[in-house]
């Protein structure tokens, strides 16, 4: 899910970090770079997992894009890299 009003995402390798409030854009994204269409990676009634599949908080919350509208996940929301540390 993208903001409203873009059209491209940037990919973290491609930002450098310029104060913790501020990144810095290395090599901009072209129009529709990094971005899939609707139906692209799946369609109506394809498996997104195998059947049993264990779902725990911090999957299937990164995994619905209306949990967090627009925003990531923040580590101690348990985004999906808390486990990292």
């Amino acid at each position: 899910m993208l903001a409203v009003g873009a059209d491209a995402v940037v990919m973290v390798e491609n930002t450098r970090g310029v104060d913790t409030s501020m990144i810095e854009v290395v090599r901009p994204a072209a129009k529709g770079e990094n971005v899939i269409q609707i139906g692209e990676d799946m369609a109506k009634g394809d498996a997104l997992l195998p059947r049993g599949s264990l779902l725990r908080p911090r999957i299937s919350a990164a995994s619905c894009p209306r949990h967090h509208q627009g925003s990531s996940l923040r580590e101690s929301e348990g985004g999906p890299d808390s486990h990292r540390r």
